[in-house]
């Protein structure tokens, strides 16, 4: 249902049905994706952060899109939610219901870039969890595990468990996409 509000909220049903079909598939995709990528202190609050703030600066600097002032908002949200979760010890968690949240806020906001633009380049600021996660169901799939069951298998979670360094860790996914 929530889906369904985005899209009339973004004026989508006046597309086509095999699109909003495809869009319905893509963004509960995304939002999944991007709940599942939530497994380490700061991993999704960085990079929630950095791809408001890439689309805080094409909305003001390239393509106005949106009013800056709700990115501005959402920003200031994840700041302060870094503040408490970007660190070894972190005193606060997204969960489930904040990285949805966060996924649903992006994609809303990405959406309407590109509706505006009609550029579908800009689904790229997305592409760390395309990969991650996409990645994941191909070995899963190789591997004939169940892909619907709970796992720790992400890349992400291999480095993490490997390597200890979380906040470094999350430093680059946060970063790299972006280079």
């Amino acid at each position: 249902m929530a889906v369904g509000l985005l899209f009339n909220q973004l004026g989508m049903y006046s597309q086509p049905i095999y699109l909003i079909a495809i869009g319905f598939f893509f963004v509960i995709g995304s939002i999944n994706a991007i709940n599942f990528m939530d497994g380490i202190n700061g991993i999704t609050g960085g990079f929630g952060l950095l791809t408001l703030l890439t689309l805080y600066y094409i909305n003001s600097c390239l393509v106005p899109y949106t009013d800056a002032n709700y990115l501005i908002v959402a920003c200031i949200a994840l700041v302060v939610f870094n503040f408490f979760n970007f660190r070894a010890k972190a005193k606060c968690f997204a969960g489930d219901v904040g990285s949805v949240s966060l996924a649903f806020i992006m994609l809303f906001f990405l959406l309407q870039l590109i509706i505006t633009t009609g550029n579908l380049n800009y689904l790229l600021l997305l592409l760390m969890y395309g990969l991650d996660t996409g990645t994941t169901i191909v070995f899963r799939t190789i591997r004939q595990e169940n892909v619907l069951k709970a796992h720790r298998s992400h890349f992400y979670q291999f480095l993490a468990n490997e390597k200890k360094h979380h906040i470094w860790l999350s430093l680059v996914y946060t970063s790299w996409f972006r280079v």
